[in-house]
C-alpha cells in the first residue's frame, strides 16, 4: 500500500511538471515567432516569445506548442521592443528558398512575418541581430537542460 501511495504521487507529480501547452491562436499578447526549416527533409523548428516572457518551442508543422522556459515579462520587453524600432511590417520580404529563417510579430490585429534564405542582404541588421539574439535564448534553454 506504501508504494502504490508514492507511485501515485510521483505520477501526478511528473503530470504536473509537464511541459505546458499554448495555444498561440487563444493567446491574446504580442507574441514573436522565429524559427527555419527547409531542406530535403522539410522540418521546421518553430519558438515563440510571449509578452509574459515564455518561450516555446514546436517541431514541424504538426507538432504542438510546448514550453520550453517559464519567463518574464520585463526580460521579453526589450524584444518586443526592437521589433517596435525596426517597424517589422513595414519590412516585405518573402524570400525562403531551400533553407529559410523567419521572424513573425503578432498581435490580436496584426500578423507579419519576414521570411528569408541564404543570402539575406535584403534584411535589415537589426532584424538579423533580433533573430540571432532570439535564438540564443534557446541555445542557452538547451544548454541549460543538459
Amino acid at each position: 500500500m506504501k508504494y502504490f501511495l508514492l507511485s501515485m504521487l510521483f505520477t501526478l507529480v511528473a503530470i504536473a511538471c509537464r511541459s505546458q501547452k499554448l495555444d498561440p491562436d487563444q493567446y491574446d499578447h504580442p507574441i514573436i515567432y522565429f524559427g527555419s526549416g527547409g531542406g530535403f527533409t522539410g522540418l521546421s523548428k518553430q519558438y515563440c516569445l510571449t509578452a509574459d516572457g515564455d518561450i516555446y518551442s514546436k517541431v514541424s508543422i504538426n507538432g504542438d506548442w510546448n514550453r520550453i522556459q517559464k519567463g518574464k515579462a520585463e526580460d521579453a520587453q526589450q524584444y518586443f521592443s526592437t521589433i517596435d524600432s525596426i517597424n517589422i511590417q513595414d519590412i516585405n520580404i518573402d524570400n525562403p528558398g531551400n533553407h529559410y529563417r523567419f521572424v513573425e510579430y503578432a498581435t490580436t490585429e496584426l500578423k507579419h512575418r519576414v521570411t528569408w534564405g541564404r543570402n539575406p542582404d535584403e534584411i535589415p541588421e537589426d532584424l538579423k541581430l533580433l533573430y540571432r539574439s532570439l535564438n540564443k535564448i534557446v541555445k542557452d534553454i538547451k544548454q541549460d537542460d543538459k
